[in-house]
Order: structure tokens, then C-alpha cells, then sequence
């Protein structure tokens, strides 16, 4: 069963990229570890097994395809979905339908271990656990 991350980019106040002179700005490219955050969440869905990771960004975040679209550690493996007119919800019902199996949702701002990510895998559709992720 192929396994599906969908990875929330969405916060307009972690779109704006933060300028040289902010650096108290917290933004979707902000490092943790070294590694940028929204960067860091699609590595870490793809340790953990998905092999489809799908990235809505919002409006105003095409900065993040083009910065991280070709970073070898996503060997390419990330679909990306930019919002303007369509919201996030329509874009995850979408999802969901053409899926059809257990998927994980995550924040892209928010760091969570592989081995958090690959319990949750094991646990898909036991209840009352649900394996999504969002804040």
C-alpha cells in the first residue's frame, strides 16, 4: 500500500520570506538543525516511508517550489500544489478522494521525528488513533 504525506504550507505570516535585517522572523525557510523547516518535514515524511508527498503551499509561497523543488534529499518525490483561487480544505478533499487509503496531514512548521511519523504508520486505521498531524 503506497503511503501519502500531505504537508501544510499554508500560514500567511511563515509565507512572507523574512529579509536579512529580520532575524526574529520565523518563516517556512527558518533552519532548524539546518535544515529549513518545511524542507525538514518533507525529508521526514519520506524517511518514514511515504512515497507520495504532496506540499500545498499558499498564496504567495511559490518561493518554496522554487527554492526547494530540486533538493536532492526529495529525489524529486514531492507534488506540488499551490493555492490562489482554491482554498486548503478543497485541496485535502481532493486529495483524499484520489488517495483513497490512510494518509498522514502535517504542519509544515512543525518538526516531528521520523520514528513519531513511522508509529503512526504502523497505527493507521486503528481507532481511536488517527494518523494525521495538524496543530
Amino acid at each position: 500500500m503506497a503511503r501519502h504525506a500531505i504537508i501544510l504550507a499554508t500560514d500567511p505570516r511563515l509565507l512572507a520570506p523574512a529579509g536579512k535585517q529580520q532575524r526574529d522572523h520565523v518563516d517556512y525557510s527558518s533552519r532548524v538543525g539546518g535544515v529549513p523547516l518545511a524542507l525538514r518535514t518533507a525529508i521526514s515524511a519520506k524517511r518514514a516511508g511515504a512515497e507520495h508527498v504532496h506540499m500545498i503551499v499558499g498564496p504567495g509561497g511559490a518561493w518554496l517550489r522554487e527554492r526547494y523543488e530540486a533538493d536532492p534529499r526529495l529525489d524529486g518525490g514531492v507534488n506540488w500544489h499551490l493555492l490562489d483561487e482554491t482554498d486548503e480544505a478543497s485541496v485535502v478533499a481532493e486529495l483524499r478522494r484520489v488517495i483513497d487509503r490512510p494518509f498522514q496531514i502535517l504542519r509544515a512548521a512543525r518538526a516531528v521525528t521520523v520514528d513519531t511519523l513511522k508509529d503512526l504508520w504502523a497505527r493507521a486505521g486503528q481507532a481511536p488513533l488517527v494518523s494525521a498531524m495538524t496543530d
